[in-house]
């Protein structure tokens, strides 16, 4: 009995030693298994109206943007084929309350499924230079409530 119980501990702590390289690669799709992100400026300092720069969200489901600076009526949009765009609904940061225009400095937080590609679009200028961020990131956290 002693016999069979040495190599086989021998087989399983080699199958718990390759049991992560084993579920990285064969048990969890690659998609899942990185943590897709995106980011980067597309208002940079402003000083009127405009459409500014477009983020690839294609691959992404939610889309943060932070607007720095100035006084300006920022709208967050979104298209399928960018040409035509459409308003996003979002979520302050630690809110539930839905906006779709973002009128002070802050950070919100949007829905982009099946939506590849965004912009914030400076509809209304007022003051100062207007700077948008935006951070898109693949993940399945619900963006109604006030925690992921």
């Amino acid at each position: 009995m002693t016999r069979c119980r040495r190599p086989l501990g021998l087989v399983l702590a080699l199958i718990l030693l390759a049991a992560p390289l084993a579920w990285d690669r064969w048990w969890v799709p690659r998609a899942e298994a990185q943590l897709y992100q995106l980011g980067g400026t597309l208002q940079s300092a402003a000083t009127a109206t405009g459409n500014g720069s477009t983020l690839d969200t294609s691959l992404t489901s939610i889309v943060a943007f932070q607007v720095t600076s100035g006084a300006a009526s920022v709208v967050p949009e979104g298209s399928l084929d960018g040409a035509t765009w459409a308003t996003l609904t979002c979520y302050a940061l630690g809110s539930s309350t839905a906006v779709t225009t973002f009128t002070t400095t802050g950070l919100w937080r949007c829905n982009t499924i099946g939506i590849p590609v965004v912009r914030a679009r400076i509809a209304v200028y007022t003051s100062g230079s207007v700077t948008v961020r935006a951070q898109a990131v693949a993940s399945y956290f619900n963006l109604g409530t006030t925690v992921p």
